[in-house]
């Protein structure tokens, strides 16, 4: 199978998706804050064994987030790495920010503040990796399609 850039057809840009994703990674960096503000005030990120069951959470999240957003922007399901990276992208640009100039946001105690912080690369991490899996999955589901008449 090529997957050079002249058989693949070129979309994000042209069609808008690259407009649309950047305000969806803007908007579920911001769901994900208050989720985990609410998940570090519960004491779910304090170190006392509750995360595991947070970063489970973070999955089931992020499973329907992925799906939303390549929807969102109108792009075939072997296009879902290109939503979750431009969305994953954005995240991490305000992530940086945050962590370097206003913690706080994340949480009033500084250990609690980057228990939060690595709460959300977490989830990019998932993202990235349901993408990934996601768009492969289609990938092989399209070579099993049959073509047509092969003589």
């Amino acid at each position: 199978m090529d997957l050079s850039a002249q058989s693949k057809p070129q979309i994000g840009r042209a069609n808008g998706a690259f407009a649309v994703l950047v305000p969806l990674g803007v908007l579920f960096w911001a769901l994900g804050v208050v989720l985990l503000r609410a998940l570090t005030a519960a004491g779910w990120l304090a170190g006392d064994g509750w995360h595991w069951l947070a970063y489970a959470l973070i999955v089931l999240l992020t499973v329907p987030a992925v799906r939303l957003g390549r929807r969102a922007a109108r792009l075939p399901i072997d296009r879902t790495l290109y939503a979750v990276t431009v969305m994953s992208m954005t995240a991490l640009f305000i992530d940086g920010i945050v962590i370097g100039f206003a913690p706080w946001i994340y949480a009033t105690d500084p250990a609690q503040a980057r228990a939060a912080a690595g709460a959300l690369l977490w989830g990019v991490a998932v993202a990235l990796a349901l993408g990934m899996a996601m768009e492969r999955r289609a990938q092989r589901r399209s070579a099993c399609q049959p073509r047509g008449n092969v003589a």
